[in-house]
């Protein structure tokens, strides 16, 4: 009995962390894989440099966190947008909790904030909550003709 009960309190708090760090809105993600079929990335400090500022195409960042409400409205955006301009537009969301680096040296003093990036330089910044279409002008802005889609009013 003294050894069952030993085992256990010892178990415990590894089991209670374990189940914590499952929880969330990124279970069964990792930094720089897209998240479940979707086509945005789940960028962190550790490679946002390869991700964002070495990237052949413009990209997209968010910057968010779990707690923001605007910042969970904008998600089926993000979403929508990370599919309709796979292959031409990289999208990719960092939460600012868990990035604390990246998110110094931008200066995100509020969120959400989307960093739009071509060639590597920070091309726009914008604050605030945005609709599908505000974004998908910016979006727009980086492309190359060739690029481009028609945008349905």
């Amino acid at each position: 009995e003294y050894i069952m009960r030993t085992i256990i309190i010892n178990a415990l708090p590894v089991a209670i962390f374990m189940l914590l760090a499952s929880c969330g809105p990124e279970t069964g993600t990792q930094e720089g894989h897209s998240v479940g079929h979707e086509a945005v990335i789940v960028l962190t400090d550790a490679i946002y440099e390869e991700h964002v500022l070495r990237s052949n195409e413009p990209v997209l960042v968010d910057f968010w966190a779990a707690w923001c409400q605007p910042c969970l409205e904008m998600k089926p955006i993000i979403r929508e947008l990370a599919e309709e301009y796979d292959g031409r537009v990289k999208i990719g969301q960092m939460n600012v909790k868990d990035n604390p680096f990246t998110t110094a040296k931008y200066e995100i003093e509020a969120i959400p904030a989307l960093l739009l990036f071509q060639d590597g330089k920070l091309f726009r910044r914008i604050n605030g909550s945005k609709t599908k279409d505000e974004l998908v002008r910016l979006l727009e802005s980086v492309l190359v003709p060739a690029d481009r889609t028609a945008v349905e009013k």
